[in-house]
């Protein structure tokens, strides 16, 4: 059995993000993880400040006072015919007790198949990497509200400067990044080809004439589809690769009931390519939700709110949830940058586990444990796990994703 550990990069540059915490009237954080909640440590955790608030996707909100991790996708199981084996690639995110993702200098992992992790079936981590792909699609508000609040270009630049440390980060690892632009108001447009990060600063800036309404719904749909087209044409089509919709709005949906658009393409001040969508229907909450939730890829939907008009919060939420990502609330637009870190934090944290097993064909168990630095050793209680059954073989499947 052979294990690779593919560790994402440390970033300085997310220290400074704020911190959703489960707290009182929250989300439970008293959650049954499958493994040892009695978890101990020498020293306490020290989670960060918290002046955002929202709500953790289904899974995440269970984190103790030692934290938790979860699967971003159901581990992946397939036979390679020609090596004989069985491979298992699963990814998690590991959570601080504020259901923050941990960067990999926290923590530590074993991987164990049918309980044993030894030399002889190949238990140590080789330190070597696979390629992780990624693909963005940035959902922005660009309705007049936007400018009235003076919000316009601070989320023009928090959005740039996430991408500038996306690829920044993509750079040192293997793999590709690549992303798509949405923007929004009483119409939706999208970007077409292959967009520099520089062009976000070259969106059209919104009109108080043309742009009054906010087709919130109907961009989400849209970014959904085009996440499908780049998976459908080759895009980050691996078992360990991964879509996220990051969605920003200011105000609450109100027009996309009406399908319109021309269809019309047009051009950014830096050349950029876009279309403005001739949509065919109207799209409600329930279609959307609908949407996110059905995807033919590994896809996360996130949503941030620049909270103070907003009174739609329970639907932005639902979105967030469908996608299985995290709901952001601000009402300070001097805030926006640390929602957006804290969106980028959820992709950069994302940790990859393969193993390689010569297993015959039968029913087994995946086990992967997680511990916090400075608990205590994985003989006694101080770990977290999830466990999942397996067929091995040339039937290689997931059976169930738990061992009871």
């Amino acid at each position: 059995m052979r294990i690779w550990l593919c560790a994402a990069l440390a970033c300085t540059f997310l220290t400074t993000s704020a911190c959703h915490r489960c707290e009182d009237g929250d989300k439970t954080c008293d959650g049954d993880l499958g493994g040892d909640d009695s978890l101990s440590t020498d020293e306490p955790w020290t989670p960060g400040s918290d002046d955002a608030t929202g709500s953790d996707p289904p899974g995440q909100g269970n984190c103790s006072a030692h934290g938790n991790f979860d699967w971003s996708a159901p581990p992946a199981v397939a036979w390679d015919a020609e090596q004989g084996s069985t491979r298992i690639t699963a990814q998690f995110v590991p959570r601080d007790p504020s259901c923050s993702p941990l960067l990999d200098e926290q923590f530590v992992t074993r991987a164990h198949v049918n309980g044993i992790e030894d030399p002889e079936h190949g238990g140590a981590a080789t330190g070597e990497t696979i390629p992780v792909d990624l693909h963005l699609v940035l959902v922005l508000d660009a309705s007049y509200s936007m400018v009235v609040r003076n919000a316009w270009e601070q989320m023009l630049a928090a959005a740039t400067t996430t991408l500038q440390h996306a690829a920044t980060i993509w750079e040192q690892r293997p793999g590709t990044l690549s992303f798509d632009v949405v923007w929004f108001n009483s119409f939706v447009f999208h970007s077409q080809g292959q967009w520099a990060v520089s062009d976000l600063n070259s969106l059209p800036p919104p009109s108080q004439d043309a742009n009054a309404f906010t087709k919130l719904y109907s961009a989400v749909v849209v970014a959904k589809s085009l996440s499908e087209a780049a998976h459908a044409a080759g895009t980050a089509t691996g078992p360990q690769d991964h879509h996220q919709i990051i969605v920003f709005t200011d105000g609450d949906d109100n027009h996309s009931y009406f399908p319109n658009g021309s269809g019309n393409a047009g051009t950014t001040a830096t050349g950029a390519a876009y279309v403005e969508v001739a949509l065919d229907t109207g799209v409600d909450i329930a279609t959307t939700t609908d949407a996110v939730s059905q995807h033919s890829a590994n896809l996360t939907t996130h949503v941030i709110a620049l909270s103070g008009q907003i009174q739609q919060h329970d639907a932005l939420e639902s979105i967030a949830a469908a996608g299985s990502g995290r709901y952001l609330a601000q009402p300070r637009e001097d805030a926006l940058g640390e929602l957006f870190s804290e969106v980028v934090q959820e992709f950069v944290s994302l940790q990859t586990v393969v193993v390689t097993t010569p297993l015959g064909s039968g029913q087994h168990e995946f086990e992967l444990r997680y511990q916090g630095l400075g608990a205590p050793a994985w003989s006694g209680p101080g770990y977290f796990s999830r466990c999942v059954r397996f067929e091995a073989g040339p039937g290689a499947a997931l059976l169930a994703d738990h061992c009871e």
